[in-house]
């Protein structure tokens, strides 16, 4: 039977990270525009950062096999350790939606508290402690285009991403960002780079506006605190080298092999006593 080769390469990895601990917690809480709620996801990750090369590399390869119906599915790994300098950063994740009502502004409004503990790790960055944050906010609005100038298009208003200290509305402060209209689709990119943080709970708050005039999409927030952990660490890969696929003989393809395998023998043994 000939394999089907599917992937030789598949460039998705798997990193394992070695146990730390995590200098951040979030505590936040999501609202939408008239008492709505907005859906989302919300994940804290530590992340690890190589900053250096890698050392006592140790390669592993393996495959595991599963059957599905008529096929059996072969996939080949590589695990790798190695040593690597680096450290940690937390990492808070929001991922979802704005809400409101139709035809009205809507907005996802994240506030709540951010906890620092630099006794939690070891190796903190010196200096002031700061958190740096990336927004994206996309969607699509209804192209129009000016009467006089048919060929010039009348954009809606920008929508506005805001960051903020304090627990308070008025604090928040929109975020300088990049704003793209083209063809009917919008996207909306914002980045800041020195939220300050103090040991124990810090007040803040984000949000996601969109004006009645665009039809929003993803919002995406990324925060990531400050650096911890520096020193050499053992991590893990794993890579997915390929996959093949090859078919599972049915049960009559067996019982006419093993006919065949029969009626071999048997001639063989005649052959020889002849």
């Amino acid at each position: 039977m000939k394999a089907r080769i599917l992937s030789l390469a598949f460039a998705a990895t798997s990193m394992l990270p070695a146990a730390q601990a995590s200098v951040l917690s979030f505590d936040f809480t999501v609202s939408g525009a008239a008492g709505t709620t907005p859906s989302y996801i919300e994940t804290l990750n530590a992340n690890f950062i190589e900053s250096g090369p890698r050392s006592n590399i140790v390669e592993n390869r393996y495959d595991e096999v599963a059957i599905y119906g008529n096929n059996k599915y072969i996939t080949h790994y590589a695990n790798t350790t190695y040593d690597v300098y680096g450290f940690y950063k937390d990492a808070y994740i929001f991922s979802g939606s704005v809400s409101g009502p139709e035809g009205g502004t809507r907005y996802a409004y994240i506030s709540g508290t951010v906890t620092f503990d630099p006794t939690a790790a070891t190796n903190m960055a010196e200096g002031p402690a700061t958190m740096d944050a990336g927004m994206l906010f996309s969607g699509t609005y209804a192209l129009a285009y000016d009467p006089e100038f048919p060929s010039i298009p009348v954009l809606p208003p920008s929508p506005q991403l805001a960051f903020g200290h304090g627990t308070e509305k008025a604090d928040l402060v929109p975020v300088t960002a990049t704003t793209s209209f083209n063809a009917g689709y919008f996207s909306l990119v914002g980045y800041d780079d020195a939220i300050s943080l103090v040991p124990g709970k810090n007040a803040m708050q984000f949000m996601f506006y969109a004006n009645p005039a665009l039809n929003p999409g993803i919002t995406t927030a990324h925060i990531f605190g400050p650096a911890y952990d520096f020193g050499t660490h053992q991590r893990s890969e794993r890579l997915v080298l390929g996959y093949e696929v090859l078919p599972v003989p049915e049960p009559t393809t067996w019982a006419m092999l093993l006919a065949g395998v029969g009626i071999l023998g048997i001639a063989r043994r005649r052959k020889n006593a002849a």
